[in-house]
């Protein structure tokens, strides 16, 4: 991927948003949870981009299928299984041939297709595809697949990132083979069990940002019980949606809310998404970043701050090493729209960083503490700000 710094600039005011500031209040939880009479709470409201990441609910989304896995039967026939009851089981592997691998099965027109803003040269293209059809060796090998040799056939997926997955098909080898003759280079509609995938990583496509509405809200709910923290969405009518779990899910939506009070470029990106000019992608919240800065040039808050108090070499080591750990990054992927883009994935990436860190400067050079220690927004997540941030298209 090709990046760029992101520029300094003012957030511009909007009406996007992801999680309230937490309220603390005693709540009486008769007829709210089971088995809970009162509790001390932390009082929230999400927006529905909010409720989407949290709700274990399943999401439609697109991809392309782009090929198949074909899985053949075991080879073992009955004259052998019937030897191996009577042979001692030493002899018994000598008839148990390895089953044969699954082979892959790309189509030659798998080519990422851009999206197109004009109708009539989208159809153009979806012509030429049709018109390439019969040529791919790919509907030729299926065509000469002895399908009583074959167990399965799964299909090939292939999201926007460039990232395979594989889809597993309903019906007998000859519905499946037909689901992948059918549909083969084809968006086909993909339902995931929800929007979290694993890892901190979110699949953004399944919200749709143009319907998003500000005035739409519901509330989060957390508490402790015996020591463990739990947290409830909560309907208008004060009854349970769902819970949420796991907890550290709330701590991503606050980040992401702080982000987008600091970072402009990713607020801009969300809006390209809610105007239409830009497809979600992909969320991924993560701590192990591992930027080297006593290495990679120092962030331009820090350049600005050694420029102004003109720290000496021996505190600007400390500050690159400090800075080096306790990093958290943010990165939203998104597909722009626009011809210009060629169909580009751009990646934002936003590098959050914890001000405990900065412990080892704090009596070294308390004004350059001081300086960073401004720019950190309590909001319930720790002392963070917004160390660096870059924006790019993936070659």
């Amino acid at each position: 991927m090709t990046a760029t710094r992101c520029q300094n600039s003012k957030p511009t005011t909007d009406t996007l948003w992801i999680i309230s500031p937490g309220r603390h209040a005693d709540l009486n939880m008769n007829g709210i949870v089971a088995g809970v009479e009162a509790a001390t709470v932390t009082d929230y409201r999400i927006s529905a981009l909010g409720d989407y990441m949290l709700r274990p609910q399943s999401i439609q989304i697109k991809k392309r299928l782009v090929g198949c896995e074909v899985h053949y039967h075991s080879s073992s026939s009955r004259w052998k299984k019937a030897i191996s009851k009577v042979l001692p089981r030493a002899g018994q592997s000598r008839l148990n041939p390895a089953q044969l691998p699954p082979r892959t099965l790309i189509s030659d027109l798998d080519a990422f297709q851009a999206p197109f803003k004009d109708a009539g040269l989208k159809a153009h293209f979806d012509h030429l595809y049709h018109e390439l059809r019969p040529y791919d060796r790919l509907r030729k090998e299926l065509a000469g697949l002895d399908l009583k040799t074959v167990s399965n056939i799964h299909g090939i997926c292939r999201d926007m990132n460039g990232h395979d997955a594989v889809l597993k098909i309903t019906g007998d080898v000859a519905a499946q083979l037909e689901y992948i003759n059918t549909n083969l280079t084809q968006d086909i509609d993909v339902i995931l069990d929800k929007a979290y995938l694993s890892k901190g990583l979110f699949e953004m496509s399944g919200f749709d940002f143009q319907k998003f509405n500000p005035d739409e809200k519901l509330r989060l709910i957390k508490f402790a019980v015996d020591g463990r923290p739990q947290a409830f969405v909560l309907g208008p009518d004060n009854k349970v949606l769902f819970n949420v779990e796991p907890i550290r899910h709330i701590y991503y939506l606050q980040i992401l809310e702080q982000l987008l009070g600091v970072n402009p470029q990713l607020r801009e990106s969300l809006e390209l998404c809610r105007a239409g000019k830009a497809r979600a992608l992909k969320i991924l919240f993560n701590r192990q970043v591992g930027i080297d800065y006593s290495v990679a040039p120092l962030p331009g808050i820090y350049q600005d701050v050694i420029e102004r108090y003109k720290v000496n070499a021996k505190i600007r080591d400390k500050i690159a090493h400090a800075i080096s750990s306790h990093q958290f990054a943010v990165m939203f992927n998104y597909l722009p729209l626009s011809d210009g883009s060629q169909g580009r994935v751009c990646s934002n990436l936003s590098l959050m960083h914890h001000l405990r860190a900065l412990d080892t400067i704090k009596d070294a050079d308390p004004q350059v503490y001081s300086e960073i220690n401004s720019r950190v927004a309590i909001n319930g997540v720790g002392k963070y700000y917004l160390l660096d941030c870059f924006r790019g298209y993936q070659e």
